[in-house]
């Protein structure tokens, strides 16, 4: 199979391999016009341990994942324009974090401590949860905040002033 003038696609089959059994193959490319490149390593594994599966199997999307130790928090669109929901690794417990009909979204984990985007107020505010004091707002100003993120106990976002230019607050 040419794919162009100088690039051409051979296949070598490889049979009989064995359930359970991990393979290591060598990938050379060749370069027609100047002769072998320098070789490609890849691993390739039948081993079940290299089968994934959703986390969440929903037929609305589910995006921006953040992860913390074993807390999973994702933007989710499920019962309206978005939604945060959390899951616990550990416990297998899954947790709706807001309800609210507008929109939350991009969510970012800390701990135990989520924030995220919200619109309840007709702009994009910051919003954190914590299992201790619940959700509350972090910024409402005047204007649109967006893409908060959180370490510890500190809190970062962007702010926009009249839409114009994008500053970062702390």
């Amino acid at each position: 199979m040419l794919l162009n003038a100088n690039y051409k696609l051979t296949y070598y089959p490889v049979d009989d391999l064995e359930e359970g059994t991990a393979y290591e193959f060598e990938v050379v490319a060749v370069d027609e016009s100047n002769g072998e490149s320098e070789p490609l390593a890849a691993t390739h594994s039948t081993l079940a341990s290299y089968v994934v599966s959703p986390l969440i199997a929903d037929s609305a999307d589910q995006k921006w994942p953040d992860i913390s130790g074993d807390l999973v928090v994702w933007w989710d669109e499920r019962n309206d324009d978005g939604d945060i929901y959390s899951y616990d690794l550990e416990t297998d417990s899954l947790k709706q974090i807001t309800t609210n009909a507008s929109e939350q979204c991009k969510p970012a984990v800390s701990g135990e401590r989520i924030v995220w985007t919200d619109i309840r107020n007709g702009t994009m505010d910051i919003y954190m949860y914590d299992p201790v004091g619940g959700e509350q707002p972090i910024c409402t100003a005047a204007g649109d905040q967006d893409l908060a993120a959180i370490d510890g106990d500190i809190i970062v976002w962007r702010g926009w002033q009249e839409r114009k230019l994008g500053y970062i607050y702390v």
